[in-house]
């Protein structure tokens, strides 16, 4: 970022050759690269591990997307990728995102629903420090056109897994609100 205001004061000094509006243009691309930057080629399988009734959130999102989102105020750009049958996803690097249980719960659904398998919650958040974790919540303001399902609020510290059967019970539906704490 200091390479991008540098740049528009050397427009500014230079401004005779530049249109109006110019930097303003580029900050508006750059934002909506950063935007577009959480991606998954994860792609969930029919029939899978994961309940088909929660494949996808009230937007359509799988849980793999929804994951890449939610992870990204905390590493910017990053991808969600693919896992083969009986993989699991491996804990990230410890940041408020990837230690929150509704992260986990996301990415706990995202193998399931590629037949992979699931990680402990205390596997998870093994190297994360006790400020770090959120149990049965997520830190940060959702990011804009997200739905988190009500099922990923579930506390994972009671059976020390995603809880399948649990978030059966509650379905697919969202929530964008991230003080929702549901707990079965």
């Amino acid at each position: 970022m200091s390479n991008l205001r540098s740049h528009a004061r050397n427009n500014r000094v230079v401004g005779a050759r530049l249109l109006p509006g110019t930097t303003v243009i580029a900050v508006v691309f750059l934002l909506a690269k950063i935007v577009t930057a959480q991606s998954t080629n994860a792609v969930c399988l029919t029939p899978s591990l994961l309940p088909a009734g929660l494949y996808d959130n009230s937007l359509q999102q799988t849980p793999c997307k929804v994951a890449a989102v939610v992870w990204s105020p905390c590493v910017g750009s990053n991808n969600i990728n693919n896992i083969s049958v009986g993989e699991s996803y491996a804990s990230p690097t410890p940041n408020g995102c990837a230690c929150s249980s509704v992260f986990y719960s996301l990415v706990s659904a995202c193998a399931l629903c590629q037949n992979g398998t699931t990680t402990t919650w205390s596997a998870w958040v093994k190297n994360c420090t006790i400020t770090e974790t959120t149990v049965a919540g997520y830190p940060y303001a959702l990011p804009s056109g997200i739905a988190v399902p009500h099922w990923a609020y579930i506390d994972p510290t009671i059976t020390d897994n995603f809880d399948v059967a649990a978030a059966s019970t509650m379905g697919g539906t969202s929530s964008t609100d991230r003080t929702r704490l549901y707990v079965i």
